[in-house]
């Protein structure tokens, strides 16, 4: 495994992380998706919950520091509308968006503590997105990916995992909604994770629902 077992978080722990810039952006979506659910980690914060395990911090730490320091990454997704909390009002659904969603634009989150590392300055940067179809192009795209020391994010637009490992030609993953999974199940992906393959034969692949790749670089410095 690329990533030491103490990395491992799941979404499904986090109901009430909100991925908002204030309280009164808490909100459930009712159209423009076909998950509805809360602006939290436990409904929307796949994406996010991947990269804070790459990091290696606690998801609910990474989104607090972020909200403080990049007004612009928990914005409205004018595609969504949602059910505001507190009164019920309709708003756009605010949210991490996926991002960083642009590609060489880092992003640098100071003084996150890590418990193997202390207080550390981390930037991430989006280096690579790839879109593609063909089981063969995921292993070529892992595998280039992997040789730059590329950390990857992948899955179908509504759903994220994160690789974590080799595995006889192959590669596995960690799912970060440990809710579809029984205790014991998500002890043995953290163990050894869920084989690629395994999960490439579950999805439906097309032109029209293409599988996504994405490369990040993760740096941490003293802080």
């Amino acid at each position: 495994m690329w990533y030491p077992s103490g990395n491992y978080k799941s979404q499904a722990w986090y109901r009430n992380t909100f991925l908002v810039q204030r309280f009164s952006q808490i909100a459930r979506v009712v159209s423009g998706s076909a998950s509805p659910g809360w602006n939290n980690l436990s409904d929307s914060g796949c994406h996010f919950t991947c990269l804070a395990m790459i990091i290696g911090c606690d998801p609910a730490q990474l989104a607090s520091a972020v909200s403080a320091i990049r007004p612009d990454y928990f914005r409205p997704d004018k595609t969504q509308t949602a059910a505001r909390l507190n009164d019920g009002k309709l708003i756009p659904f605010v949210w991490d968006m996926n991002k960083p969603n642009i590609t060489n634009r880092p992003v640098t989150v100071p003084q996150l503590w890590i418990a193997r590392q202390g207080f550390v300055d981390v930037t991430m940067v989006l280096r690579d997105v790839f879109k593609v179809v063909q089981y063969s192009e995921v292993m070529e795209t892992f595998a280039s990916l992997r040789k730059r020391r590329l950390h990857i994010i992948c899955g179908e637009e509504t759903h994220s995992l994160l690789v974590s490992g080799g595995r006889k030609g192959s590669y596995v993953v960690w799912e970060p909604d440990s809710s579809i999974l029984t205790c014991e199940e998500t002890r043995v992906m953290i163990k050894s994770g869920i084989p690629f393959d395994r999960i490439w034969a579950g999805l439906k692949i097309s032109p029209r629902n293409r599988f996504q790749i994405l490369g990040y670089q993760v740096e941490h410095k003293p802080g």
